[in-house]
């Protein structure tokens, strides 16, 4: 990722120019866009990956799927809270499994087996 000082080019919403993405975050409206920006820091109070359904991805209790409503294989798959700047301001973001791998490098099962080696690993 790369920081970005300036938007290339502008988002537009009700004929307003929106300068800064809580703005646009503030309203009701549903909305779709891409933000360039820079991880600054993961929030290390949580764990960075989980057991879920290799269905539905949902968390599971006891590799029972409360969505699916059956018990279901499990799959590890990546769930954690990164700081992001775009230039304008920071804003937590959730990463989910493809994008984790795509920002640590590796797989979310080879990071929980690293973990449950070397617990100093869990602050990844």
């Amino acid at each position: 990722f790369k920081a970005n000082k300036q938007l290339n080019t502008p988002l537009i919403l009700g004929g307003e120019v929106i300068k800064h993405l809580s703005t646009s975050l503030s309203l009701q409206a549903e909305l779709v866009f891409e933000v360039t920006g820079r991880i600054i820091k993961r929030n290390l109070d949580q764990e960075v990956v989980y057991r879920g359904c290799e269905r539905c991805k949902k968390k599971l209790s006891e590799n029972y799927c409360e969505k699916c409503q059956n018990y279901v294989g499990e799959k590890i798959l990546f769930s954690f809270e990164a700081m992001i700047s775009d230039g304008t301001e920071i804003f937590p973001l959730r990463v989910f499994d493809k994008e984790g791998e795509f920002i640590l490098g590796r797989c979310a099962k080879d990071i929980d087996e690293m973990i449950s080696t070397d617990l100093s690993l869990i602050h990844i």
